[in-house]
């Protein structure tokens, strides 16, 4: 009769993985498909031109000492970098651990097929955290693997999931908090349990420390850095406002439907929108508590984290929807937690539990899906960025050997492109990439205009300026030679001159 049970479970598992292998194949080709039509925007293009001009390990840590993230993503560019010099290669290496994250988050979740299905092709796990080439992927695939190791094996392999864990550290501060409260939630139901020996906890909590020292060590920047600001504690009625809304912008990010949809909200242009958003924000955190009601523990980290992750938005950095989007992917992880410790869950005819099991989860991720569908048609239909095309253009010219200058934020894209230094008027300084320190000034349009004529005018060479807006009235002696508009990145629209020194 065991016999027979080992059968069936392993034939279980099989099926379990095939249709796990099957999905990630799927993603892997759609993804690769949607990349191909992807242009790289600075964010992107940063991360690759740091690491590119790194020439070992202690210089890499050196150039990114200002960007206030994990050394994880920036060590893995490193390595691949030693295989490839193209920067197209990134994209490659970014929807393939996408698809990885796929096959580890089917494999090991609990979930309904159909959920998988519209989970892994909803908006963040299938555009903003596979398509863009960030560190976010990495902290997807080390969290999935953590949580499916510590359900299929109930805490058994506790160092192993504690090297999960000390990796997801490694990546951004969302992973820290998350990864933190999580490891919380894991610790504290192994003890009440009493599944676990001692030896082992200390062997995984001081792995754990070790990994928390390492993260906080790099995340923290130098004095000097750009966004080093110290934390406002004075009550901001409209940053709390604008924070509790992030809420609703991740679990329904629907876009308003334009050329520059991203970082939108569908709801950003109606009357009094963010009473609207906070209210509907409530409305959600009602319903995730009746969903994960019945389990106290799974909605004491699902509050704990989303508070960590809302006073991190309030007091230190607003952020973007990359950002605000972790707020969806600890539900996820919560609600995967919720049914992994109880099967009865997804299927419970409860009142509650019944119609949020049914309607509330899977309308959720319809609404992520369509606006999966949404991106991927802004994403073949308009350029992300225009920096790529302005490089194209600039080699095809023979142009791509004068001098150039341009906004810093947004020239910086070329410069890592082209893999060449371009003036940066707001701080002096030529660079393939930006240095995120604080010797920035804020300079308005005609400001780096004039500062970039100051600095080449002596050479009496003509100079290319790179700027995003057109220039009006234009002087004799400039000269637009092209023009690349409609992205979806609104600020990195380029217009290029030529310009004669009087």
């Amino acid at each position: 009769m065991m016999k027979g049970f080992d059968s069936i479970n392993n034939d279980g598992e099989r099926h379990k993985l095939a249709n796990a292998l099957i999905l990630s194949v799927i993603f892997l080709i759609a993804e690769l498909i949607l990349v191909s039509f992807h242009e790289f925007w600075r964010d992107e293009v940063e991360d690759w031109a740091l690491t590119f001009n790194s020439h070992s390990v202690s210089e890499l840590f050196h150039l990114t000492r200002y960007d206030a993230q994990g050394k994880l993503w920036y060590l893995l560019l490193y390595e691949w970098q030693f295989l490839t010099s193209s920067i197209a290669s990134m994209k490659i290496l970014h929807v393939i651990l996408a698809a990885i994250s796929t096959f580890v988050f089917c494999y090991f979740s609990p979930l309904k097929r159909f959920l998988n299905i519209l989970i892994c092709f909803g908006y963040f796990f299938a555009y903003e955290y596979s398509i863009m080439s960030r560190n976010y992927i990495l902290e997807l695939l080390f969290l999935f693997l953590g949580v499916g190791i510590y359900l299929k094996y109930k805490g058994r392999h506790l160092l192993l999931v504690s090297i999960c864990i000390f990796l997801l550290f490694q990546t951004n501060v969302y992973g820290i908090i998350i990864g933190n409260l999580w490891y919380g939630f894991l610790i504290f139901k192994l003890i009440n349990t009493q599944t676990i020996k001692p030896i082992k906890l200390i062997a995984s909590i001081s792995i754990i420390l070790l990994g928390l020292f390492i993260a906080i060590y790099f995340i923290i920047p130098p004095s000097d850095a750009r966004f080093n600001h110290a934390v406002d504690w004075r009550p901001k009625y409209d940053v709390l406002i604008n924070t509790i809304n992030t809420i609703y912008t991740a679990y329904i990010p629907f876009p308003q439907l334009k050329v520059e949809f991203w970082n939108t909200n569908i709801t950003d242009g109606l009357p009094s929108f963010q009473v609207i958003q906070f209210l509907l924000s409530a409305l959600l955190l009602v319903a995730v508590s009746m969903l994960f009601y019945r389990n106290k523990k799974v909605l004491l980290l699902f509050y704990s984290a989303t508070i960590g992750l809302l006073l991190f938005c309030y007091f230190k950095y607003f952020g973007y929807q990359r950002h605000h989007g972790q707020l969806f992917v600890l539900f996820i992880l919560c609600y995967w937690l919720y049914i992994g410790e109880d099967k009865g869950a997804a299927s419970s005819n409860g009142h509650n539990l019944g119609l949020l099991n049914k309607y509330f989860v899977s309308g959720i991720l319809f609404i992520h899906l369509s606006v999966t569908v949404v991106a991927a048609y802004h994403e073949i239909n308009y350029p992300f960025s225009n920096a790529g095309k302005v490089a194209d253009y600039l080699k095809k010219e023979g142009l791509d050997d004068m001098n150039m200058a341009g906004d810093e934020y947004t020239a910086a894209a070329v410069a890592g492109i082209m893999d060449k230094e371009i003036y940066y008027p707001q701080t002096k300084r030529s660079g393939k990439y930006m240095i995120l320190d604080d010797a920035k000034e804020w300079l308005p349009e005609q400001g780096i205009i004039d500062k970039s004529y100051e600095h080449f005018a002596p050479m009496k060479e003509d100079f290319l300026l790179l700027m995003n807006n057109p220039i009006a009235p234009m002087p004799g002696n400039y000269q637009l030679l092209a023009s690349f508009d409609h992205a979806i990145v609104g600020d990195e629209n380029f217009y290029i001159y030529r310009i004669k020194p009087n």
